[in-house]
């Protein structure tokens, strides 16, 4: 079971705070695929293609649904966001800090905001493992 959200000291005029399942590394997130095209004169050019594969597309509707449960009457955020994150791996293996960061924020898009280019602001602390991982984040309109 995710670990209860931490209350934060940060200040939003519009926020959410949320616990969520830990996301997938990046590195399970996405891939790369290259498609090889056939030119006119009998050669092939690579066009590499990025896509989510189905632990992304997963983790997308799992945490959809965390969070409309969390918050049943969401109103997406809107304008420059910021963010603060609380991450509790699984496990005592050393981990990049940003390594789970942007699966996160591409999963949050369509769902807490549009796009994750909103976000301006983010602090993030990584806290020693608590199996079976989870994070906090609250993330709100920035204070202007």
């Amino acid at each position: 079971m995710p670990r209860k959200h931490k209350e934060t000291t940060l200040a939003f005029p519009l926020s959410y705070s949320l616990t969520l399942t830990l996301p997938p590394s990046i590195n399970a997130y996405w891939r790369m695929r290259i498609y090889r095209k056939g030119q006119p004169n009998g050669k092939k050019s690579a066009i590499p293609i990025k896509y989510v594969t189905h632990v992304g597309k997963a983790y997308k509707r799992e945490i959809e649904d965390d969070i409309l449960d969390q918050y049943p009457d969401l109103v997406p955020l809107e304008g420059p966001l910021e963010a603060s994150i609380d991450v509790y791996p699984k496990t005592k293996r050393e981990e990049d800090i940003d390594n789970r960061l942007k699966p996160l924020f591409d999963a949050l898009e369509g769902i807490l905001y549009e796009n994750d280019s909103q976000l301006k602001q983010i602090h993030v602390t990584m806290h020693a493992a608590e199996p079976p991982g989870s994070l906090c984040i609250t993330i709100g309109e920035q204070v202007t």
